[in-house]
């Protein structure tokens, strides 16, 4: 077994998932608009405190270990569908992209909605309200190809990521020369 996820990114990520489908669930209702605003707030920092993290911390979460390069993302995919993917110990290529997209667009639909919130101050924010939620649903589809290639993956390589990032743990494949430590490794 390989400790791969620290307590600090699992934490991370469970909580912001919480946040994302809180914020999103309550995106309609003037009834639970504090709701919403508080999961987006608390979104922000934890976003925030991940990016700070994934400069800082060592190991499979620094984004030294996944770099963002689209080309080597697609190859990736290309040879998920094709049957010749590699194992990745941590992030793979195209995981990546995801990540590092979901980071950006997050980040920005939060800044959106707090343009939006604030509206009434800003005469330039007119039609705020519509990036902000253009933003939100182009995360939802990245979090829709997140949990899509953490499904086909777990799948194809017949390991379970979900536990993985419940416990922190993967397992070491019996066939440890196919287990890549990061992108920057063929």
């Amino acid at each position: 077994m390989l400790y791969v996820w620290s307590l600090f990114i699992r934490t991370t990520h469970w909580l912001l998932v919480t946040c994302f489908t809180v914020a999103f669930l309550t995106s309609e209702s003037l009834w639970y608009e504090g709701i919403h605003v508080k999961a987006g707030y608390l979104a922000a920092v934890l976003m925030i405190a991940r990016i700070v993290w994934g400069i800082t911390a060592k190991g499979y979460c620094n984004f030294a270990k996944f770099p963002f390069r689209p080309i080597a993302g697609i190859r990736y995919a290309w040879q998920s569908i094709t049957g010749h993917a590699k194992r990745f110990i941590g992030h793979n290529p195209a995981g990546s992209l995801v990540i590092y997209g979901m980071l950006v667009v997050g980040l920005s639909t939060i800044a959106t909605g707090i343009l939006h919130f604030y509206e009434a101050y800003f005469d330039w924010a007119d039609g705020i309200g519509e990036i902000h939620k253009t933003l939100a649903w182009t995360w939802l589809a990245l979090v829709g190809t997140h949990v899509t290639g953490v499904l086909v993956e777990s799948v194809l390589l017949k390991e379970n990521l979900i536990a993985s990032m419940i416990t922190g743990f993967k397992q070491r494949h019996p066939h440890a020369k196919h287990d890549h430590l990061s992108v920057d490794q063929k």
